[in-house]
């Protein structure tokens, strides 16, 4: 899966990188067998990520200098990595629930770290994990079945067809649909399946949750040289449901500073401030992307997307306080 890929290069550039100032790009993609995209992708993930309001102990700084690339971790990779408890036993719970699921192959490399949390926790008085998973609910996906989401990710993986039924929307019915399955995909806790609709003759993208009925074939198939999976339902637009808008905020704090560093398409300055038009943007997308930015932007139009904020911003407080 493209995401778990992605993680998985993470994961090891950082700490390479941290042990080796200084180091030439082409001999960082020559080891790591990275393309040179991937690498630049990469930075700008940890840059992006490395703004916000951190101790200098949390920051993870990455940058190019010409051919190099110096990267500075505040000494994250100095001492052992380690968990409390509750902790180790949250994430030993929740790969179980991914192993009843059919999932473990999809998280490759993992299964000696956990043994040692495993082991770790049994020695340290942790309590029983079984009895501590009872009492944990997992959703994997919204609405989707959890019977469905391994079989159809194991015949993506397999490249066998599948014959579903499926709701449409637009008809209110269900139909029968033989879809040759490129890619599966969780997106904002929503399964997605993108493949080969052979009743349209084209590329489909199907939500897993309007899916009532699945059967695996015998019959196989090839993913087209073309298809990139990272290209498919890209942030905002077809896995996002909700209206589309013409979006202006306000910039203020870390998010003007990257914003002039950068310069973001659509910016103005107005009355001393610095705004921002995003176009046709999903509702929904904007909320999930400017939300933990909240106090560095204001929703300026429109109204309702506004208002949606506000409403949003009033009920989080709430449930903080009633936490304190």
């Amino acid at each position: 899966m493209a995401a778990t890929h992605s993680l998985s290069r993470l994961m090891n550039l950082i700490p390479y990188l941290s042990r080796r100032q200084g180091q030439k790009v082409d001999l960082v993609c020559k080891e790591l067998g990275l393309e040179l995209k991937e690498l630049l992708a990469d930075i700008r993930m940890i840059s992006a990520l490395s703004y916000g309001n951190w101790g200098e102990g949390d920051l993870v700084d990455i940058y190019l200098d010409h051919d190099t690339i110096q990267v500075f971790t505040g000494g994250l990779f100095e001492h052992r990595l380690r968990f409390s408890q509750p902790e180790m036993a949250a994430l030993l719970s929740g790969w179980d629930h991914l192993q009843a699921l059919g999932l473990k192959r999809y998280l490759p490399g993992m299964e000696s770290a956990l043994r040692h949390l495993r082991d770790e926790l049994s020695g340290g008085g942790g309590g029983d994990l079984e009895e501590i998973s009872k009492r944990i609910r997992y959703q994997v996906g919204l609405s989707a079945d959890e019977d469905l989401v391994p079989q159809v990710l194991s015949a993506t993986e397999e490249h066998r067809s599948l014959e579903i039924q499926y709701y449409s929307v637009n008809s209110n019915s269900h139909r029968s649909r033989r879809v040759d399955p490129w890619h599966c995909v969780c997106r904002n806790g929503v399964w997605y399946l993108t493949g080969h609709d052979h009743a349209s003759g084209e590329q489909r993208t199907f939500r897993l949750d309007r899916i009532s009925e699945l059967t695996v074939l015998d019959e196989t198939f090839s993913v087209p040289d073309g298809f990139d999976p990272e290209q498919v339902m890209t942030p905002g637009h077809s896995w996002l449901q909700g209206a589309h808008m013409e979006v202006t905020i306000r910039l203020g704090g870390t998010l003007e500073r990257i914003a002039r560093e950068d310069n973001w398409k659509g910016l103005e300055e107005v009355d001393g401030q610095l705004r921002m038009s995003m176009g046709e943007s999903n509702g929904n997308w904007v909320m999930k992307l400017l939300l933990p930015y909240c106090d560095e932007c204001e929703i300026l139009g429109p109204p309702e997307l506004r208002a949606r904020m506000a409403a949003t911003l009033e009920e989080l407080e709430r449930l903080v306080a009633e936490d304190i």
